[in-house]
């Protein structure tokens, strides 16, 4: 019979190309993940106040949920109790200083993601999202939109030293998301409270936030 070494590393690929590698030394074992985020429970909020995808039970997002939650007080709210996709009551969300957007989008067909894009908020001075009670220790937030009509519109997203930015012009959906087109990510946010401030150099701004999710992140 062979000999075997278990001192030596044995590596399978597994999905979304990640690596999982485990390491024997006699009989004890250290599992060790390679690159890549493993994500686990998703917060999700419609921003929109017409057609809204929340109590549709239609499905929509990066992280594909039914779980939408609508925000009331369009196009401001407050003190919104949101509970995850497990059905935990999970965090508080609240906005200030939003404009309305009334912009509709084009698709090949109605699906979630058409109903979710469909209007949103956009920014003022001093426009920011206010998360409290965030029950992840480590979570990325994807924030969706679309501009209105053939206009030339930027937006930035800041919080916790970190900035995102997209520039485009005209109607970012047409039947798909595209990161940097019709949704933007803040990954890495720590804390149970973030102030995640919304600008544009457009004021009011040009690309509306019709929906986002809070994600949290297991890696």
């Amino acid at each position: 019979m062979p000999k075997i070494d278990l001192t030596k590393a044995v590596e399978m690929k597994v999905s979304a190309g990640r690596a999982l590698a485990i390491r024997g030394v006699g009989f004890a074992w250290e599992r060790v993940s390679g690159p890549g985020a493993v994500y686990g429970r998703t917060i999700s909020v419609d921003t929109g106040n017409n057609a809204s995808v929340a109590g549709s039970g239609a499905s929509a997002g990066v992280f594909p949920s039914t779980s939408w939650v609508q925000a009331s007080g369009f196009p401001n709210f407050a003190g919104i109790s949101v509970a995850d996709n497990t059905g935990s009551m999970a965090m508080v969300v609240g906005a200030e200083a939003l404009a309305a957007n009334s912009g509709t989008v084009s698709a090949p067909a109605p699906t979630g993601d058409y109903t979710m894009l469909r209007r949103g908020v956009t920014p003022t001075a001093g426009s920011a999202f206010i998360f409290s009670g965030v029950p992840f220790s480590e979570y990325d937030v994807i924030f969706y939109g679309n501009a209105t009509g053939a206009v030339t519109f930027d937006a930035t997203f800041s919080a916790q030293g970190m900035s995102v930015s997209l520039s485009g012009s005209g109607n970012q959906y047409s039947g798909s998301l595209v990161e940097g087109g019709n949704y933007i990510k803040l990954a890495g946010l720590v804390g149970p409270d973030v102030r995640i401030e919304f600008s544009s150099s457009v004021v009011p701004g040009r690309w509306a936030v019709c929906g986002f999710q809070v994600v949290e992140r297991l890696d």
